[in-house]
């Protein structure tokens, strides 16, 4: 098995976060992982989650009281999974109004060129 670099994980990483759709509903989120020109096995993902409270159709207090969340494939398969606040190093800034947390899960297998849907519920 090949050593992954940082740039691996940020690829995935963001390929993830520029996927993610607006919440199914007020508990779920959808989102899709492209593996890119390589084929991906047990590859860290982190995908920023962020919510403005002014927005209607959204739960940003649900988001902000979430201790675990499910990541579930189209299958139905469960990937394991957490939701942590924002890193230290993360993008998320600090904004008045806006609630962030990071979903954290590894992506176990994806061929170059697939992507995978995936579903988080709080």
């Amino acid at each position: 098995m090949e050593p992954r670099s940082p740039q691996t994980v940020l690829f995935v990483s963001l390929l993830a976060c520029l996927s993610l759709g607006l919440p199914m509903s007020a508990d779920c989120y959808e989102l899709t992982v492209s593996a890119g020109k390589h084929d991906r096995v047990n590859t860290p993902v982190c995908v920023l989650l962020e919510e403005a409270m002014q927005q209607a159709n959204l739960n940003p207090v649900l988001l902000k009281k979430a201790r675990s969340v499910t990541l579930t494939d189209s299958a139905g398969k469960q990937i394991p999974a957490q939701l942590t606040a924002p890193g230290l190093l993360g993008k998320a800034a600090a904004r008045q109004g806006v609630v962030a947390r990071e979903l954290h899960f590894v992506l176990p297998n994806l061929k170059k060129g697939q992507t995978l849907k995936l579903t988080a519920t709080l």
